[in-house]
């Protein structure tokens, strides 16, 4: 399998680690041509619902359905693409209802509000319209439907870097979680008991708080500056992890404020938080990837369902729902001078995971004169796709 990362972003180079099967193709996003080879033109009406702004994430997150849809338009697969870029559960309820009301073949769905979506999902459903979900959403996915879960790699998302943190910190030292929603999205409950597995099974950890941060950093912020207002200097310095999720900015900021040291961090992967880390040498970060660009992924998986193609069910199956398709987390960034390639925490990386070092990505962002709100990012590709997930 190979994946893409966007052409203005730094290509992955793994420092003493063998690529292997996993390598990374390079792919212009830019020109649909080739693109889409072999699939057929289906001039499909497709809608996105996105259920909460306010974070880089997101604003990738929806500019790369944009670029996408604007590419199959461009190929003859879609005729016309809608957008809703909103907040909360009434909201994504209003925008679904609207889509079902324009006449869309396919609905693509940020989940954010869960089961309070499920009925109106339901409701397409019954009308015959394909929908791709990152959540079930409290319905029963069956094999061969027409509703299709996509999500990231969540365990590993939180898994790589949390082995990688607990190593440096020599196992031990306390733990402050800043995760993003309370509950709602199993995606979500994924990823707090990836942290609360390894700090179980490391004696010498524990957390000592956490708090929802909705994958803000106005709340990051807020969060640490309280923290740190009752605990001082006890809550910072090399002895503490920040473990979040999708924040790092507002994390350094606060002990900045505080004129507290800064603990280790695990943060997220706009550009701006990979310069303030590299602003401190010894400062132990770890950037993870959860891409951006899963919305393409989502139209690809969408419009292969249009045309007919047959998931693998065997290699769909995932945490027991069928029709399930898990894109793979591209790569994580360290602060480190160097990888030797027997560190015991790469023992725990998946063969899809690589490693990138701080300085050279913000070397690479800093010749590119990429903003501080741009992301890294990767997808694979339809083909990769259609190779990894469906029947030949």
């Amino acid at each position: 399998m190979k994946r893409t990362l966007k052409a203005h972003l730094a290509v992955l180079v793994v420092a003493g680690l063998l690529v292997g099967s996993q390598a990374l193709a390079a792919q212009s996003a830019t020109s649909a041509g080739g693109r889409y080879a072999g699939v057929p033109k289906g001039h499909w009406v497709v809608g996105f619902c996105n259920g909460m702004t306010g974070n880089a994430w997101r604003a990738a997150h929806v500019d790369a359905w944009e670029q996408e849809c604007k590419l199959a338009e461009q190929a003859g697969l879609v005729s016309k693409h809608y957008t809703a870029n909103v907040d909360g559960a009434n909201a994504q309820v209003a925008a679904i209802n609207d889509f079902i009301s324009k006449g869309v073949n396919l609905i693509c769905i940020e989940a954010d509000s869960g089961p309070a979506l499920g009925p109106v999902i339901q409701d397409a459903l019954d009308k015959g319209i394909t929908v791709v979900s990152t959540d079930p959403c409290g319905l029963t996915v069956k094999e061969g439907g027409k509703l299709i879960i996509v999500n990231g790699d969540n365990d590993e998302y939180m898994r790589a870097p949390m082995e990688y943190l607990a190593y440096r910190m020599n196992y031990k030292g306390s733990v402050i979680h800043l995760y993003g929603l309370e509950g709602g999205w199993a995606g979500g409950e994924v990823r707090k008991a990836v942290v609360r597995e390894v700090v179980a099974k490391n004696p010498s950890m524990k957390i000592v708080a956490g708090v929802a941060c909705n994958w803000l950093n106005t709340k990051a912020n807020a969060a640490i500056t309280s923290l740190l207002s009752t605990h001082g200097a006890a809550y910072g310095g090399p002895g503490v992890l920040v473990a979040a999720e999708d924040v790092g900015t507002g994390i350094i900021q606060a002990y900045e404020s505080a004129k507290v040291p800064l603990p280790c961090i695990l943060g997220d992967y706009t550009y701006g938080f990979l310069r303030a880390c590299a602003k401190y040498k010894d400062l132990v970060s770890c950037s993870n990837v959860y891409p951006p660009s899963t919305t393409r992924t989502y139209l690809y998986a969408g419009l292969l369902s249009l045309d007919g193609y047959k998931m693998n069910a065997s290699k769909t199956l995932v945490g027991g729902v069928p029709n399930s398709i898990t894109t793979p987390m591209p790569f994580i960034v360290v602060n480190e001078n160097q990888i030797k390639g027997n560190e015991p925490w790469l023992k725990m990386l998946r063969p899809t995971t690589k490693v990138k070092l701080l300085k050279d990505v913000v070397a690479e962002a800093d010749k590119n004169k990429l903003s501080d709100n741009a992301t890294l990012d990767g997808w694979l590709t339809m083909q990769e796709l259609i190779d990894l997930y469906y029947v030949k």
